[in-house]
């Protein structure tokens, strides 16, 4: 929820953006997690210069690499200097849609950015709203920072 809270308001405040929602993501079973981004097209993909996903845990990931190894960007994708401005740094992470996505050939930097929830998944969750207007704001200026360069 978290994630698509900030994805509504970009939406709304920015000229360019292309967003892919993936649904039934967290199910429990035999076929749970990236179910969307294991069966989505790929071709949505062609015309997009990079990917970030807004759906970890936390408030300081972004996660550029896999557990298991697999580089979703160069060190040098996340702007140095926004990640400094907003508390972020780069970390590896699990499971995940953008996992998913490279794993199937999606030629792009990508990477996974914690957006202000936590004890994910449980009954238990919550957001922690300072985090969650930081994420916002981190994701709003990279998307702005790159659109200059």
């Amino acid at each position: 929820k978290n994630g698509l809270w900030i994805i509504i308001k970009l939406l709304h405040e920015l000229q360019v953006l292309k967003v892919a929602l993936f649904v039934e993501e967290e199910k429990k079973g035999e076929l749970s997690g990236c179910r969307g981004s294991k069966n989505c097209s790929m071709k949505f993909f062609e015309d997009v210069l990079y990917v970030l996903a807004v759906d970890r845990k936390g408030c300081s990931d972004v996660v550029t690499n896999s557990m298991r190894k697999i580089e979703l960007c160069n060190a040098s994708f996340p702007p140095a200097h926004l990640l400094r401005q907003y508390g972020y740094e780069c970390v590896n992470g699990g499971k995940t849609d953008v996992v998913e996505l490279k794993t199937r050939g999606l030629g792009v930097p990508c990477c996974n950015i914690s957006c202000g929830y936590y004890n994910a998944h449980t009954s238990e969750e919550y957001t922690n709203i300072l985090h969650l207007q930081n994420a916002y704001a981190f994701v709003r200026a990279w998307v702005e920072y790159t659109a200059e360069v």
